[in-house]
């Protein structure tokens, strides 16, 4: 025991002091382009894994940052970059390097881009006031927001009456488009704010700025006393031109009227590219369901480009227009390349497969890095290029050489499609001791089961046991003795039962494997002999003895029927005298005994008829002979008998009936020397 702890303490220092096995930099952060508003200080952050430990480079704008730069630093041990007052200057897309080296090369990895825009609000611009624009009562009216400043994040349009901050919110009448124009559906006389103007204002959010823009002036004048206002059909006053969506953004789709009374509420009725009627779900929605101006359409997909339409109707008639929805997007991953490891050996895939949004130009050929490196895109015993140069393929990889970071990169209009993956190379499992594929033994032979295997330095291997398609998670299947210290594993069939010895039969696999690699080594034990046992022997002569027994009987069965079949066909024929005789209480056997065979003497010619034997009174009746007891000699076959004296089927019954006296015979001598009998008639 003591022996095993030290060995178990001695395993576990060495793989302490191996580590993990090495492998290039893999960035968990940050994962994919983004954009951000900022304003004062600022930090960035990149994390990647990797043995040896990484360290971090950033650039912006493709050039590198000094790690001690006054406006920006960035610690390359923790890759966290800081920038104390952010201002404009600072602007620019920032990107990570995380490296270490492996085999004296330096292999990078290169993360997403982050964007930094600084949040700001420019004030407006000239503020000179424009000419008045002049209505009458129940005209439409709109006020243009002229020189808008520059926002970032875009900011929300406002519009006030005076000065003094009197707001103006939308309702039935007023709308406030996306571009920043106020629409009156009909103006009043209050409209007219005399001397007093209309201002445009913009507004920031994260910053909660506002800046006032140039002063609109209405003139409303009546044509009619009391400024009553006629009724109008309604007309198609603003709608969204150029409606450009990103794929999975939300987009505002607007449709105003103008006309008295104003459309609005279930008056307004919106139609899909597929020209049924929206109703409001997690799709779609409307930012304000009373007045259905605005729809939003969330969650951006191809399908979800078309043609929209927009229709308002009061009661003096309708108005309707089209908004086509172009959706489009940057390049869109089909398959992007990730980090692999892989034992040696191997040919590694790095699919770099995008496509435009439907009905987008086709995409430009990737532009491809090896640890940021660009590389010509051409064929080579180490790299080939496929699929329109969208995947490259490294040949049977080496762990001295091939450890690296690869890189690709596609573009258009709309955005850009970025991929890092590193390929990590291994050793592959290696089998030093592994048992006979087939081991055929007998009853106190060992069956060797050790498998010892070896991969990277300071990999723990797994192994895993099958017995007869069986998993074992923890404990080897049942007999076999395993040491996991020496990995020693064998069957001693000397130790077993007979019942324990013919369960042993079968098939072992030992599986071996780690987090990149595994590998099974199989062996068949095959028992040469199985010895009867038990419970297990006595059911099989049960079994043998149950068969033996149904077999004779069934040859008995044949038999029996084989003689039946024998006997009937050698009855064919023959008359049955004994059944019928014997049916009627008479016994002919009985009779032969007692009156015996008698001998026919040649008849003398001067007789009148041949001796006759004697009978024996006991043995018949008397009432059942005539006097003439010639009857009994064979001439009942020779003369004219009674055809009574026959049964249907030939049977002689003469003798047991009465008969009539026999007529006169006459004898003749024959030229042998014999008599012939001749009846009188």
């Amino acid at each position: 025991m003591t022996t095993r702890l030290l060995t178990c303490f001695v395993c576990f220092c060495l793989v302490a002091s191996q580590g993990p096995i090495v492998s290039p930099p893999n960035i968990q952060e940050p994962k994919a382009d983004k954009t951000r508003y900022v304003i004062g200080k600022v930090e960035i952050y990149c994390k990647a894994l990797g043995n040896p430990k990484p360290t971090y480079v950033w650039l912006r704008d493709g050039q590198e940052i000094e790690k001690d730069g006054q406006f920006i630093r960035y610690d390359p041990v923790t890759g966290t970059v800081t920038i104390p007052n952010f201002t404009s200057r600072e602007e620019g897309a920032f990107t990570c390097l995380a490296m270490n080296t492996i085999n004296q090369e330096v292999i990078k990895s290169i993360s997403p881009e982050i964007k930094l825009v600084m949040q700001k609000i420019n004030k407006w611009g000239d503020k000179t006031p424009s000419a008045p624009i002049l209505r009458h009562p129940g005209d439409y009216a709109a006020l243009s927001c002229d020189n808008a400043p520059i926002s970032t994040p875009p900011g929300t349009f406002k519009w006030y009456r005076d000065d003094r901050g009197s707001e103006i919110h939308t309702d039935d009448r007023l709308f406030i488009d996306a571009e920043g124009t106020l629409h009156f559906a009909f103006v009043r006389l209050d409209d007219d704010l005399g001397d007093k103007p209309y201002k445009c204002a913009l507004y920031n959010h994260p910053l909660d700025r506002i800046y006032l823009g140039g002063p609109k002036i209405l003139k409303v004048t009546e044509l009619t006393p009391g400024g009553i206002i006629p009724q109008s059909k309604p007309v198609i006053v603003y709608q969204t031109s150029g409606a450009l969506g990103k794929i999975r953004s939300t987009i505002e789709l607007e449709c105003t009227f103008s006309g008295y009374p104003v459309p609005i509420g279930s008056n307004i009725k919106w139609y899909d590219n597929s020209k049924k009627e929206i109703q409001e779900n997690n799709k779609f929605k409307w930012e304000d369901p009373t007045r259905r101006r605005i729809l939003k359409i969330t969650d951006l997909q191809e399908s979800d480009e078309g043609t929209y339409s927009c229709t308002g109707r009061n009661m003096l008639g309708k108005a309707s227009t089209q908004i086509f929805l172009n959706v489009t997007s940057g390049p869109i991953w089909v398959r992007r390349m990730v980090s692999v490891t892989r034992p040696e050996g191997q040919d590694v895939e790095f699919p770099c497969l995008t496509r435009p949004a439907m009905g987008e130009r086709e995409l430009d050929t990737p532009v491809w890095y090896k640890n940021g490196q660009q590389i010509p895109i051409q064929n080579s015993d180490k790299f080939q290029f496929s699929d329109l140069n969208r995947v490259l393929t490294v040949k049977n990889i080496n762990k001295k050489t091939d450890i690296m970071c690869l890189q690709c990169l596609v573009k258009n209009e709309i955005g850009r499609a970025f991929g890092d993956g590193c390929l990590n190379v291994v050793l592959p499992i290696t089998i030093n001791e592994r048992p006979p594929e087939k081991q055929e033994i007998l009853k106190g032979d060992v069956v060797q089961l050790t498998v010892r295997a070896s991969t990277e330095e300071g990999v723990d291997l797994q192994y895993q046991w099958f017995f007869n398609n069986t998993k074992y998670d923890i404990n080897p299947p049942d007999h076999v003795t395993y040491d996991p210290l020496t990995l020693e594993a064998f069957i001693n069939t000397s130790v077993l039962t007979d019942e324990q010895y013919r369960k042993i039969n079968g098939t072992y696999i030992r599986e071996v494997f780690y987090d990149f690699d595994r590998i099974n080594v199989t062996t068949e034990v095959i028992l040469k002999e199985l010895p009867v046992i038990g419970p297990v022997a006595t059911a099989q002569q049960d079994l043998w003895w149950i068969a033996l027994i149904i077999a004779l009987i069934i040859l008995i069965v044949v038999i029996i029927i084989i003689c039946i079949v024998c006997y009937r066909k050698k009855q064919e024929g023959v008359y049955p005298l004994d059944k019928k005789e014997r049916a009627s209480d008479l016994d002919p056997e009985k009779d032969l005994a007692d009156s015996g065979f008698h001998d026919l003497s040649r008849a003398d010619p001067d007789d009148d008829y041949p001796s006759k034997p004697k009978i024996n009174p006991d043995s018949l009746d008397d009432d059942q002979f005539s006097d003439n007891e010639d009857d009994a000699s064979l001439m009942e076959y020779g003369g004219d008998i009674d055809p009574g004296k026959f049964n249907e089927d030939g049977s002689f019954i003469g003798q047991y009936a009465p008969r009539k006296p026999p007529p006169p015979v006459s004898y003749q001598p024959n030229e042998m020397g014999g008599n012939i009998g001749h009846s009188e008639v």
